[in-house]
């Protein structure tokens, strides 16, 4: 009926892609629709312009490398459970993660014209990375974001936006880290600003942000968090006590390259925000808080998710056993668990890969 009488304005209308076929739009009000730039171009209406900033579109050749020579990895599946096998079996929940989705590279040949048209293809992408998740309505169930979603912050915030508009249908929690190129575009700024800008973002969407805190999920499915001033100076004893039932328990951050004389903050991978002096200092920050949880907690199945793998933030590479390590950053996929040894690095997206998907 409001078709009928010509008034569309304010109308969600992206979807309406048949209105490029009128031959006379006179007659109806579009003040203030939603429409894609294709649509206003061909039937007259002016939009805002957008661009993809393409100058933040930046490949690392040794990340290049590793992504061709481990892209059968990256595509192998492991086979998902339908939500019915996880809702009878509580004790079995799902755990996804996905890392180094790189939006700008995702985006840059898409027909993005406007915010509109950028709202869209992000809105599909969401949806198709995440079709494949399964939870229950009180958010049992994890997704687990490992860095490098975008140089871009306007990008990674729409991301965050949507992924906030759609989760409430997945029934999961999200948790992030931030990876290198989510501190391009912040020069001048301290790191420790930068993770406040992020940490308010994913707060206020009802995520969490791992930096070298912990997290632990209770029986009753609450999240808790110990910070890293409070994981510093809490003895392991009283960190066992505040443990003892956590149904799942993460440690995480970026953990930088310090132990990395190859590929570090002297090859640019942080821009101007982070050099290597303390590229290194923030390495042995998080080592020291990494030995810590190891030590207080030997026998808790502990998910460690860092950006960069152990061998860039750990001066001798030594998995514990039973503990699960999720990371990306180098494009190289590996996975391996044994039951001892638990590496879960095989869903780094990088630059080329067209049907990223998280894995379970």
């Amino acid at each position: 009926a409001v078709f009928m009488k010509g008034d569309l304005s304010g109308a969600e209308l992206t979807e309406c892609t048949g209105l490029k076929n009128l031959s006379d739009v006179s007659t109806l009000n579009f003040t203030d629709a939603v429409l894609k730039s294709s649509v206003c171009a061909k039937i007259g209406i002016q939009y805002e312009k957008y661009k993809i900033d393409k100058t933040r579109i930046v490949s690392f050749k040794d990340s290049e490398k590793n992504e061709k020579e481990t892209a059968l990895v990256l595509q192998s599946q492991r086979k998902l459970k339908n939500k019915e096998s996880y809702l009878n079996d509580s004790s079995d929940l799902p755990v996804y993660y996905i890392t180094d989705i790189h939006l700008l590279h995702r985006f840059q040949n898409k027909r993005i014209n406007s915010k509109t048209d950028l709202i869209c293809a992000m809105r599909k992408f969401v949806q198709d990375v995440f079709k494949n998740t399964v939870g229950d309505e009180n958010g049992h169930g994890l997704i687990l974001i490992g860095g490098d979603i975008s140089a871009d912050y306007e990008l990674f915030e729409l991301f965050v936006n949507e992924l906030a508009r759609q989760k409430r249908n997945w029934g999961l929690r999200i948790v992030f880290t931030l990876g290198n190129h989510e501190l391009w575009g912040f020069s001048g700024k301290e790191f420790s600003e930068i993770v406040k800008i992020y940490e308010k973002l994913l707060t206020e969407n009802g995520m969490y942000l791992l930096q070298n805190n912990l997290l632990f999920i209770d029986s009753k499915w609450t999240i808790h968090q110990i910070s890293e001033e409070d994981l510093g100076k809490t003895r392991n004893a009283d960190l066992v006590v505040k443990l003892r039932d956590a149904r799942i328990t993460l440690f995480g951050g970026i953990a930088f390259s310090g132990y990395n004389e190859s590929f570090n903050a002297n090859n640019n991978i942080y821009q101007n925000t982070i050099t290597r002096e303390q590229e290194i200092e923030e390495t042995k920050r998080f080592e020291e808080l990494y030995n810590k949880v190891q030590e207080a907690l030997p026998n808790k199945e502990i998910i460690i998710l860092t950006h960069t793998p152990m061998k860039s933030w750990r001066e001798s590479v030594d998995y514990h056993k039973g503990y699960v390590y999720v990371s990306g950053h180098d494009h190289r996929n590996v996975f391996n668990d044994d039951g001892e040894t638990r590496i879960y690095a095989d869903n780094q997206i990088g630059y080329k890969n067209n049907h990223p998907s998280v894995k379970l």
